[in-house]
């Protein structure tokens, strides 16, 4: 479905004429639905984290260097997904990030056998400083949720053919209660629906790591116990 489409499903449900294109158009109706539309990606995207918006990002230290700019390793970041920083070179986790208090604190010292990050005005900040070449990567949610026909990805409509990274079945039930709502129209009903299906969809994203409360052990039918599954024998 693309923003045409998305914009035309709407407007039909809503009961306003069907517009042949949405950009630049002048009916002041498609126009409302266009800027809405907007602000509907922008207001999805923030009910994540949506598996559609999860990236990895990889970068080089350089020896003697502790700042790293963000704008440079992931053009496209919203938010750090948390303990995620790992240092692929020493097989080791940077914790982080670091309370500004801690990170001060941090500073107090001299050199330390713990890695740690903060990220602040733009820069991913390491300390210790690296002293060497190491391969870094973390994962991160993008702040694009829709792409354009020829696959890149971006944080707004730019053109009818334009498609959404999130559920454009939720991008058109917001739009709907939206519009209803910026004309004064009841939407209640909408919004509610929208707030539910959002929800369910949420949960559903990414599937989610399975909560075992059972005892484990090795009459647990399916339980991983950490043993090699041969060479018991003598």
């Amino acid at each position: 479905m693309s923003l045409l489409t998305l914009v035309q499903q709407a407007a039909d449900t809503v009961g306003v004429p069907r517009p042949a294109t949405v950009i630049n158009n002048s009916d002041r109706n498609v126009q409302t639905l266009l800027s809405l539309a907007q602000f509907e990606g922008v207001a999805l995207s923030s009910r994540g984290p949506w598996q559609e918006q999860m990236r990895e990002a990889t970068f080089t230290t350089t020896a003697g260097v502790a700042d790293y700019p963000m704008a440079t390793i992931a053009p496209d970041f919203s938010y750090l997904v948390k303990q995620t920083l790992f240092d692929r070179s020493n097989n080791r986790e940077i914790s982080g990030p670091l309370s500004p208090h801690r990170w001060q604190t941090a500073q107090l010292a001299s050199g330390g056998l713990t890695s740690a990050f903060r990220i602040r005005e733009g820069q991913l900040r390491l300390t210790p400083t690296p002293t060497d070449s190491w391969n870094m990567a973390f994962e991160y949610c993008s702040r694009n949720w829709c792409r354009s026909a020829g696959g890149v990805d971006q944080s707004a409509w730019m053109a009818d053919s334009d498609t959404g990274i999130l559920s454009e079945y939720l991008m058109t039930l917001g739009l709907i209660w939206r519009f209803l709502k910026a004309k004064g129209l009841a939407w209640g009903d909408e919004y509610r629906v929208w707030q539910e299906e959002v929800k369910r969809e949420l949960g559903r994203s990414g599937g989610a790591a399975e909560l075992d409360l059972g005892p484990r052990g090795a009459g647990c039918v399916g339980q991983s116990i950490n043993v090699p599954e041969s060479g018991f024998g003598p």
